[in-house]
């Protein structure tokens, strides 16, 4: 069972219970290719990408899932991006509705002030 930093001539990985695992930073990088965040094997970041390519693009994982409400979170280099929440693939328009409709369920003070603008 692989536990720890593993390095050879073409990566540099680190295992928890030999699945790619690491916490402060990624779980493997690829010589030449991407390096991805995992935790428990699962790709998974929280305010960053967890795979970045050569090239510049980008994905945004949480717990396995493509996600991310801030932007693209398929972010291509050359190219448009793809939205997704939950694993769900949206487009932008529908990403928006969803974090503004979880906002004023989620901050109620923020709600009542704009019921109290929409009624002035």
């Amino acid at each position: 069972m692989r536990n720890g930093k593993y390095e050879n001539e073409r990566q540099v990985a680190y295992y928890k219970d030999d699945v790619l695992h690491r916490e402060d930073g990624p779980a493997i990088q690829w010589k030449n290719g991407p390096t991805q965040w995992r935790l428990n094997g699962e790709l998974h970041r929280v305010g960053g990408p967890a795979v970045e390519f050569l090239d510049g693009s980008t994905e945004w994982w949480l717990h396995g899932q493509k996600h991310r409400e801030d932007g693209p979170a398929m972010a291509h280099a050359r190219g448009p991006g793809q939205w997704w929440i939950h694993g769900k693939r949206l487009t932008e328009e529908e990403v928006q509705k969803h974090i503004g409709t979880r906002c004023q369920s989620a901050c109620p003070l923020k709600a009542e002030y704009i019921r109290i603008l929409r009624h002035s």
